[in-house]
């Protein structure tokens, strides 16, 4: 248990991140299974999913905006002194925000349950106010374990808060399993007692206390308040869509939000180690100016993520619908409801390849948020717009399509500006046919529904998989052939 002390390098870090990160998502995903296949696509797990929308909405956005642009800052201070000193200011700070917040949506609870839910009935904005209140103090904890562990990760020590973390879903998931039939507000309560626990232990770890207020917090709220509103508009559209399911029939809320979660599920299996390790290293790189070093990171990480997340694309369309029924066979969840999520999380997968995340952490080194923020607003505003006007047409497959549009739309906007403005490559032409060919592919096979379309556009993929294969390869060889005759 070494790794759990002490500094990792980038290959150790992806290994803990890897093993640490993955086994807490796969615990997460299966409390998710767990409660469809015990309660049903109901009313129940429609309210308890529209409160964690609400949670993840408010208090999400403000944490990720908050905090997500603190590792640069932590890393230009090498006192251990001044680097606690900023982080628990700037706790202080949100905190502070997140007390104000949390007394405007009590007081105008009803109020905003009207707005943002208009299909519910009385009974589930009751069962949402108190799944919300339950989730409430952990909201307000889960500030503290990310401030931790943007700490930690400026000192490139990644094992104490995975580790913690697994520890945390481990006790989530055993409260829930065990009681959830009995007392179905274990849904809330068992993530709350896993999160106390997670906090004390992670408190524990931090080497020295506060001394004094960091002005220098207010240079990160210059820079991270703009992204309040528009920083995080994955979490907004999320709950964008989840507010026009509530005018759908029963239970379609909670497909949405189980597709989405197994989208998020198998993008944070394949990326979430690389790109988790990546940032701090990244962050680093552009800290101390070596631009080469931070485009050479950058440009493996993206070919190696839309190769990886385009063959498990195939796999999905292969077995997605084969491994979903395994999955509910033991719950009253019936082959209608699998069938749609099947065919919303076909829609919804091609979202991996946004690689919003690692676009971000580019934006967020160079300490720049205002492209971030104006096109996360604009292309919210869209989602809005989209639903309002496909929803009543197209139903749940409106809201998954409208999703995915914006979501690599954002992407385009970001990685266009990174070039201009850094001269940093994300995307390239080859990566395009693969992004193409899968949407292409998951809508043919929706409209059709005929198995010889499986296998022939599994072929198409293939085939576009095997050309990135070859032309990343070749650009390999290439730059290879060049380094040697250099030194020649």
């Amino acid at each position: 248990m070494k790794f759990l002390k002490g500094k990792n390098s980038y290959g150790e870090a992806v290994k803990i991140l890897f093993i640490f990160d993955n086994l807490t998502k796969i615990l997460n995903f299966a409390k998710n299974i767990i409660i469809a296949a015990a309660l049903g696509f109901t009313k129940i797990p429609d309210a308890y999913n529209l409160s964690r929308s609400i949670n993840g909405t408010f208090y999400g956005t403000l944490t990720e905006a908050l905090l997500a642009g603190s590792l640069p800052h932590l890393n230009e201070r090498e006192d251990i002194q001044e680097k606690i000193n900023f982080l628990y200011s700037l706790i202080i700070v949100v905190i502070s925000f997140f007390t104000i917040i949390s007394l405007v949506l009590f007081i105008f609870f009803p109020n905003i349950m009207d707005l943002l839910a208009p299909g519910f009935t009385i009974e589930q904005k009751r069962l949402v106010f108190i799944f919300f209140l339950l989730q409430l103090p952990m909201s307000f904890l889960t500030v503290f374990s990310y401030a931790f562990e943007s700490y930690f990760r400026s000192e490139q020590i990644f094992g104490i808060v995975n580790v913690v973390k697994f520890i945390v879903a481990i006790i989530a998931f055993s409260l829930m399993f065990f009681f959830i039939k009995n007392n179905f507000y274990f849904l809330a309560l068992g993530p709350l007692i896993g999160t106390v626990i997670g906090f004390l232990f992670l408190l524990s770890q931090i080497p020295k206390k506060m001394t004094k207020f960091d002005p220098k917090v207010i240079q990160l709220l210059r820079f991270a308040l703009p992204l309040i509103l528009g920083g995080s508009f994955t979490i907004i559209n999320s709950f964008v869509d989840k507010g026009f399911s509530s005018t759908l029939p029963v239970g379609q809320l909670t497909t949405l939000d189980l597709s989405m979660r197994l989208v998020e599920q198998i993008k944070g299996l394949i990326a979430g180690p690389l790109v988790g390790a990546l940032y701090a290293f990244l962050s680093l790189s552009i800290t101390r100016k070596n631009y080469k070093v931070a485009q050479q990171q950058l440009s493996q990480i993206t070919d190696n993520l839309i190769t990886l997340f385009s063959l498990v694309f195939i796999l999905f369309i292969l077995f997605g619908k084969f491994a979903l029924s395994i999955m509910f066979q033991h719950g009253i969840v019936n082959s209608d409801d699998i069938n749609l999520l099947y065919e919303v999380t076909l829609i919804s997968f091609p979202v991996c390849f946004s690689l919003v995340n690692v676009l971000v952490m580019v934006m967020y080194s160079f300490k720049n948020s205002k492209i971030v923020t104006i096109s996360g607003i604009f292309t919210t505003l869209l989602n809005v717009f989209l639903n309002f006007v496909f929803v009543k047409v197209f139903g749940i497959y409106a809201l998954a399509s409208a999703t995915l549009f914006v979501v690599l739309l954002n992407a385009l906007i970001i990685s266009l500006f990174v070039k201009h403005k850094y001269n940093f490559v994300t995307y390239t032409w080859k990566h395009f046919i693969i992004i193409f060919t899968s949407i292409v592919s998951c809508y043919l096979i929706i409209i059709f529904d005929i198995d010889i379309y499986i296998s022939t556009i599994f072929i198409l993929i293939l085939i576009g998989e095997l050309l990135a294969f070859r032309l990343i390869t070749m650009d390999k060889i290439l730059s290879l052939k060049n380094k040697v005759i250099k030194r020649r």
